[in-house]
């Protein structure tokens, strides 16, 4: 091969890499544009779970659902305590009228 032919060789090489190279390069900055937008999307929402210390931060509406279930319960508790205590002087009642009544029965 003489000196010609070979610099005809590199140069055509040459010329169908340059745009493949400029592709691949395009390709790499596009693809690291995605991975940076993702992070970014993703760091978002991380702060609004962990605070900038690393501790969790707590979930506002699950607190308030919580704080929620949580007077539903000691409202409940409280009811359940006074029909027991209302409940328990009736019976407190009933069983001394039952005595009475037996008093009564036993006297004649």
């Amino acid at each position: 091969m003489s000196e010609s032919t070979k610099s005809e060789f590199i140069e055509k090489i040459v010329f169908a890499a340059v745009p493949i190279l400029f592709s691949c390069i395009v390709y790499l900055i596009s693809a690291l544009n995605t991975a940076n937008e993702r992070l970014t999307n993703l760091d978002n929402k991380i702060s609004i779970v962990v605070s900038p210390e690393n501790t969790p931060r707590p979930n506002q509406q699950g607190e308030l659902a919580r704080e929620k279930l949580r007077l539903d319960f000691m409202t409940e508790q409280h009811e359940s305590i006074v029909r027991h205590t209302e409940n328990r002087g009736l019976l407190d009642l009933l069983f001394w009228r039952v005595e009475q009544l037996e008093k009564e029965n036993g006297k004649k």
